[in-house]
């Protein structure tokens, strides 16, 4: 693999220096004039935020001075004398929008000088093992000896990807849609987060503190919250002049069809009917009606072999084994065309959908979800395509 690595790299790669390590156990997997010192631009941002973040006060609010901008030009986020913002929010501004007005804020809030944090920046590379790396400013605005090789970058990226926080950071993720992916346990997220065991015991509490409260599992409770959200949304953003005949009428049927008390009884009595108009009016009339055709079909068939003498073994298959055995297999086909034609109905009016929906806490007893009934109704008429359904089934 390394081979192929180094190959395609010396080919795509036009940077006059370049470096590749593994970040946990520093090997070097491929490298180009990596130990020359360069001038490293806004690549300081990740030290100054770095520091930022391992100082633990990110929480703290920072007021802007004049100081933390003067001489600050190029890329900015445009801070102002006076402004109140968190460390976060600035390491937020070094890190996604390349501030230098924010890096010279996080500079003077932690070192109290610009000369002091950078001093502090130059001792933590010396830690990681930055061998030829000499920081003068905290935004990487060209000044002079301000340099570094791309081997010692490799190494201070390394250490950015082992900081949990600083990870969280540079994804950009929105904390509502992180937290929301938390608690559905989505793998993805959880590992671009790269929370500590700590954190993920902390929020495994909360998540389980979450489903006692509310009495729903995680993904139900977040599902409730989701629909609320929306009710209270278009309840005061959406204004109907009137409500149709048909609306109305909707709203009646669903009070019965998947109220709190009824929804269940009806459910019964619904499958119930499709069942009996299934094997006991529409399905066995169309089965016996199957049964007398293939009967006489092979009546006709026995007949022209008996007279045109066939052989006895080949008259045997014939009548014994195709006429026998396949038309006692399609005398079922008519009970599966009934069964499927009203499940399709039901699917088609949007019942099975409700009736996913108000089963869904049942089901998720017995850990499967609302969505698995249309397996269980579809294998009633064959069992074949309810198998298949099953792989759309979160596992």
């Amino acid at each position: 693999m390394l081979p192929y690595c180094s190959a395609f790299a010396m080919s795509s790669i036009s940077a006059a220096s370049a470096a590749v390590t593994d970040a946990y156990t520093g090997k070097v997997l491929y490298s180009q004039n990596s130990n020359v010192m360069r001038p490293i631009a806004s690549t300081t941002k990740l030290m100054t935020c770095l520091l930022a973040c391992e100082s633990g006060k990110l929480g703290d609010i920072v007021t802007v001075t004049d100081d933390m901008l003067y001489g600050t030009e190029g890329s900015l986020i445009y801070l102002k004398a006076g402004d109140r913002i968190t460390l976060l929010d600035l390491v937020k501004g070094a890190m996604l929008a390349s501030g230098n007005d924010a890096a010279n804020a996080i500079a003077f809030y932690l070192g109290g000088s610009l000369t002091a944090f950078v001093n502090a920046m130059n001792r933590r590379a010396e830690q990681i093992g930055m061998k030829n790396t000499h920081f003068v400013t905290p935004s990487g605005l060209d000044s002079g000896n301000h340099k570094s090789t791309a081997y010692d970058m490799a190494l201070l990226a390394g250490e950015v990807v082992k900081n949990s926080r600083l990870m969280q950071i540079g994804a950009g993720l929105p904390a509502r849609f992180a937290a929301s992916k938390i608690v559905e346990g989505d793998r993805l997220i959880l590992d671009q987060l790269a929370l500590d065991p700590n954190e993920q015991e902390m929020l495994e509490h909360i998540v389980t503190q979450m489903e006692t409260e509310r009495g729903l599992d995680r993904a139900a409770a977040i599902a409730d919250m989701r629909f609320r959200f929306i009710e209270n949304v278009c309840s005061q953003c959406v204004t109907r002049p009137r409500e149709s005949r048909e609306h109305l009428r909707s709203q009646r049927i669903d009070r019965v069809l998947t109220g709190r008390y009824t929804a269940i009884p009806m459910f019964i009595a619904i499958m119930g009917l499709v069942f009996y108009l299934t094997f006991n009016v529409i399905g066995a009339w169309l089965q016996d009606l199957m049964a007398l055709g293939v009967e006489a079909l092979t009546g006709v068939v026995d007949a022209a072999l008996t007279s045109a003498g066939v052989n006895e073994v080949i008259h045997s298959l014939i009548i014994d084994g195709i006429f026998e055995g396949v038309g006692s297999v399609l005398s079922f086909l008519p009970i599966i065309v009934v069964m499927f034609f009203f499940l399709s109905m039901l699917e088609d009016s949007g019942y099975i959908a409700r009736v996913a929906f108000f089963m869904d806490k049942l089901l998720r007893k017995i850990g499967l979800s609302g969505r698995s009934i249309v397996p269980m109704l579809i294998g009633f008429g064959c069992t074949v395509p309810a198998v298949m359904s099953t792989r759309t089934l979160p596992s």
